[in-house]
């Protein structure tokens, strides 16, 4: 087995079957109100960041979901 040894940057992905979908940026998001500084692992605006857009279609029930690789726990 393999270490895993990242964050939202890699391997992480939308799974397409669901209603809204997580969006990957690394740019600043201003909207409906909602703004970011950007990443917080980096502290800074140059590393990325996932966010979900809600629209007015959006329903109560709707899902998001995102894939990650396949992990495996480990006890240090």
């Amino acid at each position: 087995s393999k270490v895993y040894d990242c964050d939202f940057e890699c391997y992480w992905k939308h799974d397409d079957i669901t209603n809204l979908k997580w969006i990957l940026t690394r740019s600043l998001i201003s909207t409906l109100n909602t703004e970011s500084d950007g990443d917080h692992t980096t502290g800074s605006r140059f590393g990325y960041y996932m966010y979900i857009e809600i629209t007015s279609s959006a329903k109560f029930n709707n899902t998001a979901r995102l894939i990650s690789p396949h992990l495996i726990a480990t006890i240090k």
